[in-house]
């Protein structure tokens, strides 16, 4: 027979207490430092610092935040960018699980009403930090001072001078304006200037448009920007610019004058000049034109372009073409899931190719075609410190030719038609990312 075991009188085993580790994953730490904010410049500095937590850094995100803590948008209308933490004017390093991001750049958006900036720290692993500080003036120099940030966030040289290629303050001199005008195309809306100038120091930035009525008056209460891109010519520097206005309905009709000046990248500003604020000519096919189409119209069925697409080339009005000039290498987003695709790639400084979209400009460009599959929305989004300009015609910058501009784009589109991006910013790499959208 079976064999019973008797039981067994067995003592509950009681455990004794153990220091256990902490189960919760790490997660990273991020704070601001430092940051500087230069209306006068339009740029923005900011130092970083803080922990990761066993993964890299796989994206910073910046915002900026207003006088009442609303959001700000930059330029093309994003209310947050990606910051290369690789890019120009950026430096991060790295110790452990230390880390230290130092970054200046350029911002189009109001940077006199900018208050505080925000700043989004994601890894590898999607753990998540955020961090919030509020802006500081740039910090005086003295009088050749070294060690200037290039962009006048950080620091500001003394008055009388700029900040040189070898970081050191130097004597400035402000551009001379010689000749000006300006023209609005009212359909659109868009503002086109072109000038003539002397500038010393070579570094002609922009020009200042104060839009007047018949009375005199400011048309909005304060100046327009206008970056420039120009030209050495016998005479001076030649600069042209300009691009979408906000659609202000029959304001713009107002304006019949300008007062106008121009800028260079340390904000000395030349004397002012009024101009005549002048409405698009109409042309004909053959005819020398107006790339932005201010201050000329080509006819039905034409469009103002040059035989290379760039931005200061001789142009004159042909049968508008669409596809990119001969010569320009272009990419096109890859297949990347149901309704996704992508293209990584890398934008050199090696002059524009093409004019400036209504919210940037370069200094390197590169072009990606995307073909949409079906009718419907898309969303393209770029990674980097760079911006998209989506146009139907490659290579022509009118604003009539342009479906979106800024770091994140949403744009309606048709079956076949193609869609070229401009991606534009600083050297380095990018990823384009496209997606279609659900349908409402």
């Amino acid at each position: 027979p079976d064999a019973e075991i008797p039981d067994a009188d067995v003592a509950d085993a009681e455990l004794p207490d153990a220091d256990l580790p902490d189960m919760a994953a790490p997660t990273p730490t991020a704070q601001l430092t430092e940051v500087r904010c230069s209306a006068e410049r339009g740029s923005l500095g900011l130092t970083l610092e803080g922990t990761l937590a066993g993964e890299p850094v796989a994206r910073f995100t910046l915002g900026l935040l207003g006088a009442e803590g609303a959001p700000l948008p930059f330029d093309g209308g994003a209310l947050a960018v990606d910051l290369d933490p690789y890019g120009p004017h950026t430096d991060f390093s790295t110790d452990g699980e230390l880390f230290t991001l130092t970054a200046s750049r350029a911002v189009a958006a109001p940077v006199e009403q900018l208050a505080a900036i925000t700043i989004r720290v994601e890894d590898a692993a999607g753990q998540l930090a955020e961090a919030e500080a509020p802006c500081q003036p740039p910090a005086p120099l003295a009088p050749g001072a070294e060690g200037c940030d290039p962009l006048g966030a950080f620091t500001r040289c003394a008055e009388g001078e700029r900040c040189a290629p070898d970081d050191r303050c130097q004597p400035a001199e402000a551009p001379q304006l010689i000749e000006a005008a300006a023209a609005l195309d009212l359909d659109a809306p868009a503002l086109a200037v072109r000038v003539l100038a002397t500038d010393a120091d070579g570094d002609l930035a922009a020009a200042r448009v104060t839009l007047r009525r018949a009375d005199g008056g400011a048309l909005l209460g304060g100046a327009l920007r206008v970056p420039l891109l120009s030209l050495e010519t016998p005479d001076g520097l030649a600069g042209q610019g300009g691009g979408l206005l906000p659609d202000l309905g029959a304001l713009w009709a107002d304006a019949v004058a300008a007062d106008l000046t121009v800028v260079d990248e340390t904000g000395l500003e030349s004397a002012s000049a009024r101009v005549v604020v002048g409405r698009p000519a109409p042309l004909q096919v053959g005819d020398r034109c107006d790339p932005l189409e201010a201050f000329s119209r080509c006819p039905d069925g034409a469009a103002c372009a040059s035989a290379d697409g760039a931005p200061l080339s001789p142009a004159a009005c042909v049968p508008t073409p669409t596809a990119c000039p001969e010569g320009w290498a272009v990419g096109a987003p890859l297949m990347d899931g149901p309704g996704a695709w992508r293209l990584d790639g890398l934008i050199e400084a090696e002059g524009l190719l093409t004019a400036p979209g209504s919210c940037a400009a370069g200094p390197g460009q590169t072009v990606a075609r995307f073909e949409p599959p079906a009718a419907g929305r898309y969303r393209a989004r770029l990674s980097g410190d760079g911006r998209l300009i989506a146009r139907t015609a490659c290579a022509l910058p009118a604003p009539r030719f342009e479906v979106g501009c800024g770091a994140e784009i949403v744009m309606s589109a048709h079956a076949g038609q193609p869609v070229f991006f401009i991606i534009a910013g600083p050297p380095g790499a990018f990823s384009l990312e496209i997606t279609e959208e659900a349908q409402p």
